[in-house]
């Protein structure tokens, strides 16, 4: 869906709200939904006329969030839903944290249930108090910088922090916090058994249902979507 953004009354930008119970699911990605993507693209290329800006809306929605064609579809065995792998990195630590420490810390979220805002300097000064494990490439700075983050420190503040979140965030978020924490620290693991696997599949799941109660549909964003 496009919403808009808040940052004034025309800005939007796409979310990816979970289909209500009962509701049939959208297709996943696949090497047909890409080809009938194009078919869409093709067609709206050919189309002699000044489109309005409701008409490039409208087909950039029946387009399905597709730009233009993909060189790799012409691989063998390329899957294009299945052959890109998760990002940890980019879209678990400097994706969704990174959404989650905006909306708790943000000034503009400030009147947000989430907020604690108010609680950010005495977050910052006992997350310093950490001691991470020394195979640690980067220590987080303060919290203070958070929006200066890089995805290493995000993940030493996921996978180590979330316990110091526990004094300042509501029940409700903190509890929410833990399965995206347990779900990282099983898929961190050196080893992974397919039971393991199925838990980590439960958590997210769990983790993407309370998600749009906890902080709307609003902040449902790509990286948010990707898990």
């Amino acid at each position: 869906d496009l919403v808009l953004s808040g940052a004034n009354d025309h800005h939007t930008i796409r979310v990816f709200p979970l289909p209500s119970e009962g509701e049939v699911p959208p297709r996943l990605r696949s090497n047909e939904t890409y080809d009938d993507a194009m078919i869409i693209l093709e067609s709206q290329r050919n189309k002699i006329v000044t489109k309005t800006t409701e008409m490039r809306k409208k087909e950039f929605l029946e387009r399905k969030g597709h730009l233009g064609p993909c060189s790799l579809r012409n691989l063998k065995y390329i899957d294009i839903g299945k052959s890109f792998l998760f990002d940890s990195l980019h879209t678990l630590y400097h994706g969704v944290l990174d959404r989650l420490l905006t909306l708790w810390f943000d000034v503009d979220y400030k009147k947000e249930d989430c907020s604690v805002r108010h609680h950010i300097d005495s977050t910052a000064d006992q997350l310093l108090k950490i001691r991470y494990p020394s195979t640690t490439t980067r220590a987080p700075r303060s919290l203070l910088e958070y929006t200066r983050y890089k995805g290493s420190e995000q993940r030493c503040i996921l996978l180590f922090g979330f316990i110091i979140l526990k004094r300042f965030l509501k029940k409700e978020y903190y509890e929410h916090l833990l399965l995206l924490v347990v779900a990282s620290h099983l898929a961190e693991g050196r080893e992974l058994h397919h039971s393991q696997i199925q838990d980590i599949e439960l958590l997210i799941k769990q983790f993407l249902d309370l998600f749009p109660y906890l902080y709307s549909n609003r902040h449902i964003v790509q990286n948010v979507h990707s898990l």
